[in-house]
C-alpha cells in the first residue's frame, strides 16, 4: 500500500473522528443540559410543592390553634358564670355583669384576635359585651331591662382595675337569641361555632363575624345562657398578616357553605375583602376582590367532589394573571367548627429563578467544554489513525483466511491495543473454527482464546433427539432436490427452536437432529429447557403446517426424545478433524426413547432422570415400563404433556386420572387399575398409552402375585412428580 494511499486514508479518518468526536460532546452536552434542567425543575417543583403544603398546614395549625383559643376561652368565661367558680354566686341576672365584665376584658387583653366577648341571659336576653374597637380600644356595654321593662345600654370603659361609664351614643344590642345558632346551643347544650353572619359595629353599621358559643348550666343543670366569642374578619385578616408564605405567597380563609358555595372570609388584604353597601360592610364575591390567582383556586376547589382531607393538604400547580402559581389547600376541620379551608398561593417564579439562572451559567461552561473537546478530538484523532490503519492490514489479511499469527505494535492507546489483543483471538477462534461445526462451541473457543483439542470431561447434561416423522417414506415418493428443500424446512424450525433455548446443535444426521443443553457453559436448569424447547418446536411446527401446506410442502410431525444423565462432553476424532459432541448412555437413551414414539403414539418420551430433574414445572404421564436396548431392566418412560404453567384442564385431568391408574398397578391392584385405564380408554379410544398400560394390567392381573410383582421393576418409581 502506498504512502498516499495511507495518507488519504489518515486525513479521512481524523475527519471523520473529529466531526463524530464534536457531535458526541455537543450532543453530550446538550443532552446534560436538558437532563440538569428537567431534573432541576422537577426537583424545584416538588420543593415548592413541599414548602407550599408545609406553609397551608402550619397555616392551618395556627388557625386551629385560633379557634382552640376561642373554644377554651369561651369554656373558661363559661366556668366563671357558672355557680362555685370565681369565687361568687351563678351570674342569673344582670347584677353579676361589672364583675363579668372585668374577667372579660382580662380575655380580650390577652388574645387580640378576638373582636368581642358576649354573655346572653336566656330568661331575660339582657348581655354583657366587652368589645375591641378598630383603634383596640376596649369597651363594655352592659345591656340591661329597667323598671319600665324596656331594655338600656350602657357603655363603660377599664380604668385601672375600675370600669368609668362612658357618655357617648350607644348601640342597640342585638338579643342574640333570635340567632339560629343560639337555639342549637340551647338545644343541645354543646359548644358551637356559627357561619359568618352580618354583626352591628360599635359606632354603627355592620360586618361580618364569626361566633363561637359556649352554653352556661346552672347547679341544677338548667340552662342559664350562652357565652360567644366572636371575631371579625378584619380581625382575621389581621391575623393573616403575621403568616409569611414566602416572598410573594399569601394565605387567606375560604368559607364553604351548606350549598357547597365559596366566599373569602379572611385575607392578608382586607380592605379588598370588605365592600360598603347599604351604610353595612359585607364580604366581596370573588369576581369583585378581582384577583384571578384566587379565583382560580377557589373554581378547583369547587371543583372538589370529595370532601377535603384534614390530615393533608391538596397540591395543585395552574396558570392566571400571566403568571404561574404553586397553591395548596386543607380543610381547616373539626366537629362543630367552621367549615373553612385554608388556602396558600406563591408566585412559581420565586423557586425556578435560580434553575434558570443555573441553566445560563450551565450553557457558558458548556460552550467552553466543547471548545476544549474540539481541540483534543483533533489530538485524539490524529493518535488513534496510525496504528488503526495497521489494523485494517491486518483485517485484509483475515478475509484471505492468512490466520497467521503476528504481533502488532503497541499503540500506547489501552482501547487500540485492546483491538489489536482481540485480532489475534479472533484469528486464533476462527482457526479452531475450521474444525468444528457446533456454532456455539466455536463462539466459545473465540471468547476464551483457546484452540479445540482432542479429549472431553463428565458433564451432568440433558441431550435431545428430534425425528421428523414420515420422512424416509416420504423421500421414496420425492424428487432429491424437492426433498432437500422440505428437509431444509424441518430442520430449520427443530434447529431454530434449540438455539433459541440455549442449546448445542450437535449434529444433523438424515431428518434427525441431535442437541444438548448443559455444555460447553454449564446450565443448572437443563433438563426443564430441554423439555421446553421440545414442546415449543412442537408448537411451532404445528403453527407452520398450514402454511406449508399452501405451499405445497408436505405436512410432517416430528418425535423427540429427551434424557439426563452423566454422560462425556468434548472433542472427538483426530487432530485434523474435530467434532464436538456428547457421549454415554444417556445419550443413548434419548435416541431409544425418540424412537419409543412410534410404539406408543406419542411425540415427546422423556427419561425418568428428566422428569424428575425438570419437577412440577412439566406435566407428564408413565406410558410404559418399558423394554429399552442396551437396558438390563425395563425403563420408565414418560410422555411429557405440557408445561405446569398454562396447562389446559383436560391435559390436568388426563395426567391425574392416569395418574392414579399407574398407582393402582404399583400398589397391585390390577383389576381396579384395569376397570380405571378401560374407563379413561372409553372417553380416549385411540390413546396407544392408556391401551399399553391396560395391557399391562390384564397381564400381571393374570400373573400369580410373585411373578406379576417381579414383572414391575422398582416400584413405585412410576408416580410421575409431574401430576
Amino acid at each position: 500500500m502506498s504512502h498516499s494511499r495511507v495518507s488519504r486514508m489518515e486525513l479521512s479518518l481524523r475527519a471523520n473522528l473529529t466531526v463524530k468526536i464534536v457531535l458526541l460532546l455537543a450532543g453530550t452536552l446538550l443532552v446534560l443540559a436538558a437532563v440538569a434542567f428537567l431534573r432541576a425543575r422537577e426537583s424545584v417543583g416538588d420543593l415548592s410543592g413541599r414548602v407550599v403544603s408545609l406553609s397551608a398546614r402550619l397555616t392551618r395549625q395556627r388557625i386551629t390553634g385560633l379557634l382552640d383559643q376561642a373554644e377554651s376561652q369561651g369554656r373558661l368565661m363559661a366556668g366563671l358564670v357558672a355557680p362555685g367558680l370565681g369565687g361568687g354566686q351563678a351570674a342569673t341576672d344582670a347584677s353579676a355583669f361589672l364583675a363579668l365584665a372585668k374577667r372579660s376584658l382580662t380575655v380580650m387583653a390577652a388574645n387580640a384576635e378576638f373582636g368581642a366577648v358576649t354573655y346572653t341571659l336566656d330568661r331575660t336576653g339582657e348581655s354583657v359585651q366587652t368589645v375591641r374597637r378598630a383603634n383596640g380600644e376596649l369597651t363594655v356595654y352592659l345591656g340591661r331591662i329597667g323598671a319600665n321593662g324596656s331594655m338600656s345600654v350602657q357603655a363603660f370603659r377599664p380604668f385601672g382595675d375600675q370600669l368609668e361609664p362612658v357618655a357617648e351614643a350607644v348601640p342597640r344590642l342585638r338579643d342574640l337569641r333570635q340567632t339560629p345558632w343560639y337555639g342549637w346551643v340551647r338545644a343541645e347544650g354543646e359548644q358551637a361555632w356559627a357561619e359568618t353572619t352580618l354583626a352591628p359595629l360599635p359606632n354603627g353599621g355592620e360586618t361580618p363575624r364569626v361566633t363561637c358559643a359556649t352554653p352556661v348550666f346552672g347547679p341544677d343543670n338548667r340552662f342559664l345562657g350562652a357565652v360567644t366569642v366572636e371575631f371579625t374578619v378584619t380581625e382575621l385578616s389581621r391575623f393573616l398578616q403575621t403568616i409569611q408564605v414566602g416572598r410573594t405567597g399569601s394565605a387567606f380563609l375560604v368559607e364553604r357553605a351548606a350549598d357547597r358555595s365559596l366566599r373569602l372570609v379572611a385575607h392578608p388584604d382586607a380592605n379588598r375583602l370588605l365592600i360598603a353597601s347599604a351604610g353595612r360592610e359585607r364580604l366581596a364575591t370573588v369576581d369583585e376582590f378581582a384577583d384571578p390567582a384566587v379565583a382560580r383556586l377557589l373554581d378547583l376547589l369547587s371543583a372538589e367532589a370529595a370532601p377535603l382531607r384534614v390530615d393533608e393538604p391538596v397540591r395543585t400547580a395552574f396558570s392566571a394573571g400571566g403568571a404561574a402559581w404553586v397553591g395548596a389547600y386543607q380543610a381547616v376541620g373539626g366537629d362543630r367548627r367552621p367549615s373553612w379551608v385554608m388556602a396558600v398561593l406563591v408566585r412559581d417564579e420565586e423557586f425556578t429563578a435560580g434553575v434558570w439562572q443555573a441553566g445560563r451559567e450551565f450553557a457558558l461552561l458548556g460552550f467552553g467544554a466543547l471548545g476544549v473537546g474540539v481541540l483534543l478530538s483533533l489530538l485524539l484523532a490524529r493518535s488513534v489513525a496510525r496504528p488503526l490503519q495497521r489494523l485494517a492490514e491486518e483485517t485484509a489479511l483475515v478475509r484471505e483466511f492468512d490466520l497467521a499469527a503476528r504481533a502488532v505494535p503497541p499503540s500506547g492507546i489501552r482501547e487500540i491495543d485492546a483491538l489489536a489483543v482481540g485480532m489475534e483471538q479472533m484469528k486464533t477462534g476462527l482457526r479452531s473454527f475450521e474444525k468444528l461445526v457446533p456454532a456455539e462451541y466455536a463462539r466459545w473457543l473465540v471468547r476464551s482464546g483457546q484452540e479445540a483439542r482432542l479429549g472431553g470431561e463428565r458433564r451432568h447434561i440433558t441431550t435431545y433427539f428430534a425425528d421428523i416423522v414420515g420422512f424416509t417414506a416420504l423421500s421414496e415418493r420425492m424428487a432429491p432436490e424437492d426433498l432437500v428443500q422440505v428437509l431444509a424446512e424441518y430442520l430449520d424450525v427443530l434447529s431454530s427452536e434449540v438455539l433459541r433455548a440455549g442449546g448445542t446443535v450437535d449434529k444433523f444426521n438424515g431428518d434427525d437432529v441431535m442437541a444438548f443443553w448443559g455444555a460447553p457453559a454449564a446450565s443448572p436448569d437443563h433438563a426443564f429447557t430441554a423439555c421446553r424447547a421440545a414442546l415449543q418446536s412442537q408448537a411451532t411446527l404445528a403453527q407452520l403446517r398450514g402454511d406449508w401446506a399452501a405451499r405445497g410442502i408436505p405436512t410432517l410431525r416430528a418425535s423427540f426424545g429427551v434424557s439426563t444423565g452423566d454422560v462425556v462432553v468434548g472433542n472427538v476424532g483426530s487432530r485434523q478433524r474435530m467434532n464436538y459432541t456428547v457421549i454415554g448412555d444417556a445419550v443413548n437413551l434419548a435416541s431409544r426413547l425418540q424412537g419409543l414414539n412410534k410404539r406408543y403414539g406419542t411425540e415427546i418420551l422423556v427419561s425418568e432422570q428428566t422428569q424428575r430433574e425438570a419437577g412440577d414445572r412439566i406435566v407428564t404421564r408413565l406410558v410404559d415400563w418399558a423394554d429399552v436396548e442396551g437396558r438390563a431392566e425395563r425403563e420408565p418412560v414418560y410422555e411429557l404433556l405440557c408445561l405446569r404453567e398454562g396447562a389446559p384442564p383436560d391435559v390436568l385431568d388426563l395426567a391425574l386420572a392416569h395418574a392414579e391408574g399407574v398407582r393402582l398397578i404399583e400398589s397391585g391392584r390390577y383389576a381396579e387399575a384395569q376397570a380405571a385405564f378401560t374407563a379413561l380408554l372409553a372417553s380416549r379410544p385411540n390413546d396407544q398409552a392408556v391401551r399399553t398400560l391396560l395391557a399391562r394390567a390384564v397381564e400381571w392381573r393374570s400373573l400369580p402375585p410373585e411373578e406379576a410383582a417381579e414383572s414391575i421393576p422398582r416400584p413405585g418409581l412410576g408416580l410421575d412428580r409431574g401430576q
